[in-house]
């Protein structure tokens, strides 16, 4: 049997095909081919960097004393968005939406410290804003933009309306203009408060902003400290989880009387002056008028209330401050909080300008 024959390949096929080979699998190609991974994962590190600036939605942290102010405020910044382009190379229409979350400051801040993806923070009280600050999760410095202060609530004939007409009527305390026109209801200065007077508001259920975290509950506690109240009515008072929540205590009836940011009572009712010592005040809504456009929903109709003229220690100051992540509108949206049309916005609902 013969041996077997060797097959000598040409040397110029032979080149060929190490040719061939050297061209598909030299490391210069799989470098290439592996650099469009590297520049695709590249573009995905970028993309993600920058994914608050490319959100859809601008996001508030928001006081809940805004809480009836932030319907009108917020339509008035996006018609002034929508007449004032504030960059010419972008359209109105592509402005991002802006999403509003409400609670008590000292919990929205709790919030913020543990990452809560917001551009905005609207606080009732500087020492949260600061308790960012120095956590290093602002940008920038923090503006204040409102004050506000507390009033009375109450059902109209109720105990508690007739508490506040015997004994916080301008008849029997000192009624007081606001020191500017940023509220235009009349204020009460705070009455020493006979001994009928205290014993007849112990026998009602009152209802504050938890002053753990709510700066108006802060402020509601330092004024009934004030009045030599708190110690007494602090183991019948409810604690709402935020201002608007104690306001809704006695909207619902669960409490008697409240006392809470007079920014959460509608602007037609602080249209009508507060309490003025009658049944029949322009202040009290009663139950046989009917809704309008124009009118407060049905819930506020037979609503008594008595603005108190905040102490040093009671004002509540509100600032707002931009988070680190926060994306180029909600620069735009800091700014309109200092124009004029958003200032006349506040003051039409009981807030007073810093």
């Amino acid at each position: 049997m013969t041996g077997a024959k060797s097959i000598s390949m040409p040397r110029s096929a032979g080149q060929s095909i190490a040719g061939y080979c050297d061209t598909r699998y030299q490391p210069r190609k799989r470098w290439e081919s592996g650099s469009v991974i590297h520049c695709l994962t590249l573009c995905l590190f970028v993309l993600l960097s920058f994914a608050p600036a490319l959100s859809a939605d601008t996001k508030l942290a928001v006081s809940s004393s805004l809480r009836q102010v932030w319907p009108e405020l917020l339509e008035d910044y996006l018609a002034y968005l929508k007449s004032t382009p504030i960059n010419s190379s972008e359209s109105t229409s592509e402005q991002k939406s802006i999403k509003a979350s409400f609670g008590s400051s000292g919990n929205l801040m709790r919030q913020l410290m543990q990452g809560a993806p917001f551009d905005i923070f609207l606080s009732a009280a500087p020492i949260y804003v600061e308790k960012l600050q120095q956590q290093g999760l602002t940008q920038g410095a923090a503006i204040e933009f409102a004050s506000g202060q507390l009033t009375w609530v109450a059902r109209h004939d109720s105990l508690a309306d007739e508490w506040l007409q015997t004994y916080l009527s301008p008849a029997d305390a000192t009624a007081t203009q606001t020191q500017d026109t940023s509220s235009p209801a009349t204020a009460l200065s705070l009455p020493q408060l006979s001994a009928d007077a205290v014993s007849s508001l112990q026998k009602l259920k009152i209802a504050i902003a938890n002053p753990r975290h709510a700066p108006y509950g802060i402020a509601a506690k330092d004024m009934l400290t004030a009045l030599g109240l708190y110690e007494n009515l602090k183991p019948g008072l409810l604690l709402g989880e935020n201002a608007a929540q104690a306001m809704q205590f006695v909207l619902a009836g669960g409490a008697d009387l409240a006392l809470v940011p007079l920014s959460l009572l509608p602007p037609q009712l602080l249209a009508a002056g507060g309490n003025r010592g009658s049944q029949n005040s322009a202040s009290t809504i009663t139950a046989e008028q009917s809704p309008t456009d124009s009118a407060p929903g049905r819930q506020w109709r037979g609503i008594r209330f008595s603005p108190v003229e905040p102490l040093t220690t009671t004002a509540v100051r509100h600032h707002a401050v931009l988070l680190k992540s926060a994306s180029t509108d909600a620069r735009y949206f800091m700014d309109y909080l200092t124009l004029p049309r958003a200032q006349n916005t506040f003051k039409r609902h009981g807030f007073r300008l810093p």
